[in-house]
């Protein structure tokens, strides 16, 4: 399967307007793959920038509705894209496991991913059918893996990219390494490499570690105000996330 790269926008940037004209433009520019929010009360996980575009939206905006009907005009606009979500457990709560479930099939929302992984709201996820992204332990727990290979639903795994020099877990050291651990674990659902890829560079070695994806979060954010940049750097993401990698054995590409 083709080597994912999944941008992240909050669907609030500074308003929920600019937002979906955004999206409009990443689409404009190639991008086929998405990692959506909805502002929550408490978004302790967020950067500083992405908490005020939180706050900004509940003072905007009242209830869920807006959000829900903005993802909604985000499918309608763009058919062929893959839409994946990140909720925090109080916005999960509020809109409901049912009309989640509902807003889901209705959308082919591809995923969603429970801000801080809160495993009980993960397990209601489960429950209902909805597909998830989990996160593997960067100690690469051989327990949680097992889980993980034997789970049968559809799920997405992600291992944290800007942390992973931290630990040398079974004595890997490099991202590809730890990637291959866990397929050697068995583990055959779809890897996500997240956090802190923000370089053409950083993108090439994440997708020579054979995960099938990568999901980029605010560095382009941060550029929207600056046409030239945010392109120029799109660009060196988009070549080296679809760049051949030589086969080491035969010297071709693959």
């Amino acid at each position: 399967m083709q080597f994912s790269t999944i941008y992240y926008l909050t669907i609030c940037a500074p308003t929920i307007e600019k937002s979906l004209k955004m999206i409009d433009e990443y689409v404009d520019h190639g991008a086929r793959d998405f990692q959506l929010d909805i502002p929550s009360e408490n978004p302790v996980f967020e950067t500083e920038l992405v908490k005020a575009y939180m706050r900004g939206a509940l003072e905007q905006y009242v209830g869920y509705d807006p959000y829900l009907n903005a993802l909604r005009t985000v499918r309608k606009r763009h058919e062929d894209i893959n839409l994946h979500l990140v909720l925090y457990p109080d916005v999960i709560h509020a809109i409901g496991i049912g009309n989640l479930r509902e807003f889901v099939d209705e959308n082919r929302i591809a995923s969603i991913m429970v801000a801080g992984g809160d495993s009980g709201v993960l397990a209601d996820l489960r429950m209902a059918g909805i597909p998830t992204i989990e996160r593997i332990d960067r100690t690469l727990n051989d327990e949680q893996l097992r889980q993980f290979s034997a789970y049968s639903g559809k799920c997405y795994l992600n291992l944290n990219y800007k942390r992973h020099s931290e630990l040398q877990p079974h004595g890997c050291v490099s991202f590809k390494e730890k990637v291959d651990y866990i397929r050697n674990a068995g583990v055959r659902a779809r890897i996500l490499a997240v956090e802190g890829i923000s370089s053409g560079q950083m993108m090439r070695e994440v997708r020579e570690s054979g995960v099938d994806g990568a999901l980029l979060g605010n560095a382009l954010m941060r550029l929207w105000n600056d046409e030239k940049a945010l392109w120029d750097m799109f660009e060196t993401f988009q070549e080296a996330a679809q760049c051949r990698i030589e086969n080491v054995k035969g010297g071709t590409p693959e």
